[in-house]
């Protein structure tokens, strides 16, 4: 099976899973995109020929313009993607954790099996997420709630979760900074990449007018 042909039935499908919602496919980019004011939403649903079979894998990203111009320069410095870049990734095994991240297909059979048992995970789980999550009070209430929805890097979840609190709730900021770098000295970060996170918080509260707190190694 050619990878066109592939991503050509694994597209049809999900296009009908995400019907009526306003999303649109690019498949040269592999990815449907959502729009907002403010934002938007993304599902990339990525092919790679691994012969005989077909790889393929989801990764749902958010973007928020108000948390990115905060977090982007601590992240990424001056780079030329900002426009592309988004803000909480989140891996398909958090909305289905039986499923693997990665599926590999060979024929329209394979397809058809892993379609169906797509459907239930992106009408129960993904999708409500998603309509949930149109909104920056929403999304940072339910990303510092559940830091189980961070993909990949803790620093980068944190940096989000902090930049939304800043934004929208305020009177929790401290407590949400505190539980972000918390988790990631449990996990195990380097202070190297604890630290930036801590100057954003504390940039942030410069701006806000409380002050710098000196948090470097407690």
């Amino acid at each position: 099976m050619k990878k066109s042909e592939a991503r050509a039935a694994l597209y049809a499908g999900i296009d009908d899973m995400l019907a009526g919602l306003g999303f649109q496919s690019r498949k040269k980019d592999e990815v449907f995109e959502r729009k907002f004011d403010g934002g938007f939403q993304r599902i990339y649903v990525m092919l790679m020929d691994r012969s005989p079979k077909i790889a393929v894998d989801y990764l749902v990203s958010l973007r928020f313009d108000s948390v990115q111009a905060i977090t982007h320069p601590y992240i990424w410095g001056a780079a030329d993607d900002y426009m592309e870049s988004g803000t909480y990734d989140i891996v398909l095994p958090y909305f289905a954790p039986a499923m693997p991240n990665q599926f590999f297909v060979e024929n329209l059979d394979d397809i058809t099996a892993h379609l169906n048992a797509l459907c239930p995970v992106f009408a129960n789980h993904i999708v409500p997420l998603l309509q949930e999550c149109l909104d920056l009070r929403d999304f940072e209430r339910k990303a510092n709630a559940d830091e189980n929805m961070a993909h990949g890097s803790r620093s980068n979840s944190a940096y989000a979760g902090i930049a939304a609190a800043y934004l929208v709730n305020p009177g929790e900021f401290e407590e949400v900074v505190e539980r972000r770098l918390g988790l990631m000295r449990r996990m195990g970060s380097h202070q190297n990449v604890i630290e930036p996170v801590e100057k954003m918080a504390n940039d942030l509260r410069i701006k806000r007018g409380t002050g710098p707190r000196n948090t470097v190694g407690t």
